[in-house]
């Protein structure tokens, strides 16, 4: 279950309000509460009630309908946050298995890729539980020096043990060396290859691992 392209489902609650809050500062969103009195994008209307499975990940959130006062754990002012409606349905037994699964790539071509449960695109950022378009200039990615630590931050917050980076279809795009140390002193597995190829291993390893990618379907 995506909210603004956040994933909130099979993730660690701390990740989740992170990245939430990460949101709301980058669109000058007003923050406010959440269940485990941390700040939480209200402007998104979502107020992210933490239930959890036995390993301690989100299974379910509770969305905001209406405001409420706020409780207090961010005071500020007139400050307020979403009241909180219904919870999202998701099987309590069954989510974390479901979430940590990373999408098939259903279709590649030159410039166009797609991945179950997302809208066809370029180029993708995929995960345990999910996935997005991988947009370069975030973290001004560049085919060289390729692939930068930001674009993978993001990978190892999501829980990826094992992450796979495409070269591009005609091996274009490099990876930054500090990516690559980033990842190393994570005591992360990486695997490089051209798209295709890298298609192929994405798979098997998502089988039976946590697995991370980035994708790039051209040059």
């Amino acid at each position: 279950m995506l909210l603004d392209g956040i994933e909130l489902i099979g993730r660690k609650p701390s990740a989740v309000e992170a990245d939430l809050f990460r949101h709301a500062e980058q669109h000058q969103l007003d923050p406010c509460c959440n269940r485990l009195g941390k700040p939480g994008p209200a402007d998104l209307g979502v107020w992210v009630w933490a239930e959890r499975a036995g390993r301690g990940t989100v299974v379910g959130a509770r969305f905001g309908t209406g405001r409420g006062e706020c409780d207090g754990c961010w005071p500020r002012p007139g400050h307020r946050r979403p009241a909180a409606a219904t919870i999202a349905p998701m099987n309590a037994v069954d989510a974390p298995a479901q979430a940590l699964r990373s999408p098939r790539i259903t279709r590649l071509e030159w410039g166009l890729m797609e991945v179950e449960g997302l809208a066809p695109g370029k180029d993708f950022v995929l995960y345990p539980g999910g996935g997005h378009p991988w947009d370069w200039s975030v973290h001004g990615t560049r085919h060289v020096p390729g692939v930068q630590p930001g674009d993978v931050r993001e990978l190892l917050g999501r829980g990826a043990e094992v992450v796979v980076l495409t070269l591009g279809t005609d091996r274009v795009l490099r990876i930054d060396p500090a990516t690559l140390e980033l990842l190393a002193a994570a005591g992360v597995e990486v695997h490089t290859a051209d798209t295709r190829a890298a298609v192929e291993l994405y798979h098997a390893l998502a089988e039976t691992r946590p697995t991370g990618a980035l994708f790039h379907s051209t040059c």
